[in-house]
């Protein structure tokens, strides 16, 4: 009886310590084939979620079941996605990495809620 009113008061405990995490949406990179440029492109979370710009599209990893990878697939070209390879497969593309765009946001699913976005 003693273990588990522990387990219980450890497992209460940690849900009200525990902080409320945004809910990180998708990432990839956006191509603007005219200026032959690529950024990186983090779709937002639950708070706002961003817009691709005009005359840019959005290119999402595909995850490949065989390699246990997930691989960005761009003009018949594959490139596998790390932490760091956002920049790595632009320029495998032949692509310019950017930086420093402005995009357009929308509220996320939680809209404004102060509880999990702030005020």
């Amino acid at each position: 009886m003693r273990s588990f009113i522990y387990l219980s008061a450890v497992f209460f405990a940690g849900m009200i310590a525990a902080p409320v995490q945004a809910e990180q949406l998708e990432e990839g990179i956006i191509v603007n084939e005219k200026t032959a440029s690529c950024a990186y492109f983090g779709r937002g979370d639950e708070c706002m979620i961003f817009q691709v710009p005009q005359g840019w599209t959005a290119v999402f990893p595909a995850w490949d079941e065989a390699a246990k990878k997930s691989f960005l697939i761009f003009n018949g070209k594959r490139c596998e996605v790390t932490t760091s390879s956002w920049k790595a497969c632009c320029e495998m593309f032949g692509l310019k990495f950017t930086t420093g765009l402005v995009f357009e946001t929308k509220p996320g699913s939680a809209g404004s809620d102060p509880e999990i976005c702030g005020p």
